[in-house]
């Protein structure tokens, strides 16, 4: 049931309330919930797999366990490193790096929001601005 998850999780649940030792319905129940986004459930899934398959089958459910759990935990540390470049751009002025922008456009958006919303106005400065196309706007036609 190849992108078909949520089927996919019920069929396997419905199997292993038939037998809860079935082994390819606890694969594919795992397989399911990585489909889903949900890789820590799924790692749960695959490590208890690997402790009571056979050690080919129990070696290839650890190694994709550890793998799903080293795809939250990385993006966890990006949420962090783009939360401390974020707060560095609105209370400093620091740019947020490329890459970070690249990786977390959404989250660096909201950041940059915050920025213009926190600089201070300039004294004189005007409430309209030419654009680079020589057109003129108000800050309000930016959002």
């Amino acid at each position: 049931m190849q992108g078909q998850a949520e089927p996919a999780l019920a069929l396997a649940d419905a199997a292993l309330a038939a037998a809860p030792e079935h082994l390819q319905a606890r694969w594919n129940r795992a397989l399911a919930l990585r489909e889903l986004g949900l890789p820590r459930l799924a790692a749960v899934a695959l490590e208890q797999l690997a402790a009571v398959d056979t050690p080919a089958w129990g070696a290839e459910a650890r190694a994709q366990a550890a793998a799903l759990r080293s795809s939250p935990a990385a993006r966890e540390r990006l949420f962090a490193d783009v939360q401390a470049a974020g707060a560095a751009l609105v209370e400093r002025g620091e740019p947020i790096a490329e890459a970070m922008i690249a990786a977390a456009p959404s989250l660096a958006r909201l950041y940059f929001y915050d920025a213009v919303r926190a600089a201070p106005r300039r004294r004189g400065s005007s409430r309209w601005r030419r654009w680079p196309s020589g057109s003129m706007a108000s800050p309000e036609d930016m959002f």
